[in-house]
């Protein structure tokens, strides 16, 4: 089963967006935890800069981790992953 939950705090003209999930690999020792940090900052009423970063922290065999990208090593069982993005959304 996996459980999530989020919520985002208005800071000035952005938000602080915070968001933390937990899978659990029902008794087969591969249960996983995510914690995730992030702010949105509102340029105009169509322009906002973003930032995220994430952290997943595996037990036992469990090999989740924050990285699609191909040809990147994979998690190695119970290993940790760390990810991160920033960019610019502008919507016409």
């Amino acid at each position: 089963s996996i459980f999530n939950i989020g919520a985002y705090v208005p800071m000035g003209q952005g938000k602080l967006i915070l968001s933390a999930a937990s899978a659990d690999g029902n008794g087969t020792n591969k249960d996983a935890k995510l914690l995730a940090l992030g702010y949105d900052y509102s340029m105009s009423k169509r322009t906002t800069l973003y930032t995220t970063v994430g952290r997943i922290s595996n037990d036992g065999t469990a090999t989740f981790s924050l990285n699609g990208t191909k040809g990147v090593a994979a998690v190695t069982a119970g290993g940790n992953s760390t990810g991160y993005e920033v960019g610019v959304r502008h919507t016409f």
